[in-house]
Order: C-alpha cells, then sequence, then structure tokens
C-alpha cells in the first residue's frame, strides 16, 4: 500500500514539473545540460539537486546517457528551480 503511495506520489510530481515547465515555456539549452553535468561530478553540489541522477553504470560498466533523458532531468530540475524562485521572491 504505502509503496503504491509513494510510486503515485512521484509519478504526480514529474507530471506536474513537465506541466509547469511546458506552460510557462521554459526551455533547455546546451550550457544547462554543462552546469547540470557539472553538479553531478562534486559530491557536495549533488546535494542541490533534488532528483535521482541517472544510472550510468550497468553491469560495472560505464553506459552514454541519452541526450534527451539528460535535456528531461534538467528541465525538471530547471521548473523545480523556478517554483522555488517564484515562491520566494518579494
Amino acid at each position: 500500500m504505502r509503496l503504491s503511495q509513494l510510486a503515485e506520489k512521484q509519478a504526480c510530481e514529474l507530471i506536474l514539473l513537465d506541466q509547469i515547465a511546458y506552460t510557462e515555456n521554459i526551455k533547455i539549452v546546451d550550457a544547462d545540460i554543462r552546469y547540470y553535468l557539472n553538479l553531478t561530478n562534486r559530491p557536495r553540489m549533488k546535494d542541490f539537486i533534488y532528483f535521482d541522477i541517472p544510472i550510468t553504470k550497468v553491469g560495472g560498466q560505464e553506459t552514454p546517457l541519452s541526450n534527451e533523458l539528460l535535456k528531461t532531468e534538467c528541465l525538471r530540475e530547471k521548473a523545480l528551480n523556478y517554483i522555488v524562485y517564484y515562491l520566494t521572491r518579494e
């Protein structure tokens, strides 16, 4: 029961962020992806990323990340930052 509630909460969270990104016309540029990847390289900076970093190892081997997967993750992080900014501005 709790597992299904958690899955539902996470799905709603992702759908909401995707909808806000679409509605507010938030776009991702190549620099956003570079900045996101730089955050993932520094252990202390990983704490600033809300969503889990995509898995890059399969069977102990490094695998390349899809460009679309990176864009989606960056877009969600950017939408979340937009929400935080919007709620905390004066």
